[in-house]
């Protein structure tokens, strides 16, 4: 859930600064990719992890401490302007 959650905060940002829509969290995670080229891979694998029954815990934890810090940040900016 931690990692679904991760894209799906990382996505609202591109919402807010690009105006783009998507519903499936693999083109939510591409999106913010393409939005943030050096976030791209961990967007991914968030996607990928937030996919299976049972996600491996290091990862996830890896994620929330990059992507998941930098996502939160960037959406707290986007949110104040």
């Amino acid at each position: 859930m931690a990692s679904k959650k991760m894209v799906q905060v990382a996505f609202a940002v591109v919402m807010a600064r690009e105006g783009v829509w998507a519903a499936v969290l693999e083109e939510q995670a591409a999106a913010v990719g393409a939005a943030f080229p050096q976030w791209a891979e961990a967007a991914r694998r968030a996607a990928e992890q937030g996919r299976r029954p049972v996600a491996d815990a290091d990862v996830v934890r890896e994620l929330l401490d990059s992507f998941g810090r930098w996502a939160e940040d960037a959406l707290d900016q986007a949110v104040s302007r």
